[in-house]
């Protein structure tokens, strides 16, 4: 990419995040107990500051990367904005939040997303030219609506068949394992055409997106149901999955995960509470109440090693 291999991290202030001696003992590997790989997105394309203490600039979203590592995060999804506070697809701004992940936590698993804010699907996919370990791919479109009464908004995720194959070949070209966030239940036949294509390699990471105003309810039935369309699908064993739980549901639905054997997603791109009524401070807040959740279920949080293992990153 002309004239990025030419910018570089600015210069910040941040401590290396450092477990503390309860943490260490939580979350080292001491027993035959499952491990549960915690992502954490930090920022999303709809938070406002106004409401929560949403990490806008690379230097906050690094800070919180950091100290959500520190409480059991092992993966980051990473969205940026502009100098605005808006979604932008700008390569510099993912990479400067890279190269910090990379400074300061450089054992987490760094996602990008891929969403199609950008005008063009070129766009789209500059950020992948800076080699994360795993990036987003919707292998469909999603109508969005309204999330709270009063709002007449909604917003169409488009993503045509030409740009989902030149995603995930972009993906499979530069070793970068996809994410692939399954909206509705089509979009895991699709994702089985692109294994059968050869465009999506085994095993297969699926994260299972529940909430009201998506395109699918937050019921567990629908949660094990798309797990056994899953198997059927791809096979035991043959691929992993979180789910997400938009808004209040993600309590809930955190707790399905952990009885079906599931690995877990919080952040503010997904809730910005720990439970119904109560605000986290930040993504740290959210991270420590999961990982709290996942030692109260009898599991314990994965090691970086561990949750690369989980992923298919490494054998």
């Amino acid at each position: 990419m002309k004239g990025l291999s030419q910018f570089r991290l600015l210069s910040y202030n941040i401590p290396q995040p450092t477990l503390s001696i309860q943490n260490w003992r939580r979350f080292k590997n001491t027993d035959q107990k499952q491990p549960v790989v915690i992502t954490v997105a930090i920022t999303g394309d709809v938070a406002q500051q106004a409401r929560v203490n949403v990490p806008v600039s690379p230097k906050h979203q690094i800070e919180q990367i950091v100290a959500s590592y520190e409480k059991g995060a092992r993966m980051v999804h990473i969205h940026v904005r502009d100098d605005n506070g808006k979604p932008t697809w700008d390569p510099k701004k993912y990479q400067e939040v890279m190269e910090g992940c990379r400074k300061y936590c450089p054992d987490i698993i760094v996602q990008f997303s891929t969403g199609n804010y950008a005008p063009n699907l070129e766009e789209r996919l500059k950020c992948l030219e800076l080699g994360p370990e795993m990036a987003s791919l919707t292998p469909g479109s999603v109508n969005f609506k309204a999330s709270r009464p009063g709002q007449n908004t909604c917003v169409q995720y488009i993503n045509s068949h030409k740009d989902i194959d030149s995603l995930a070949s972009k993906m499979l070209e530069l070793n970068i394992k996809p994410d692939v966030a399954i909206f509705d239940l089509s979009m895991i036949y699709a994702t089985a055409d692109l294994v059968r294509r050869k465009l999506v390699t085994l095993p297969v990471r699926l994260m299972y997106v529940l909430g009201g105003h998506m395109a699918l309810d937050s019921r567990k039935e629908i949660l094990e149901f798309l797990i056994k369309e899953s198997k059927f699908c791809f096979g035991e064993g043959k691929f992993n999955w979180c789910a997400v739980g938009v808004g209040w549901n993600n309590p809930a639905v955190m707790k399905w995960c952990l009885e079906l054997g599931g690995n877990l997603r919080t952040g503010i791109e997904d809730t910005l509470m720990i439970k119904r009524g109560i605000i986290a401070k930040d993504n740290s807040e959210l991270v420590a109440n999961l990982a709290e959740l996942v030692v109260n279920s009898g599991k314990r949080i994965a090691t970086p090693e561990e949750s690369r293992r989980i992923l298919g990153l490494i054998k």
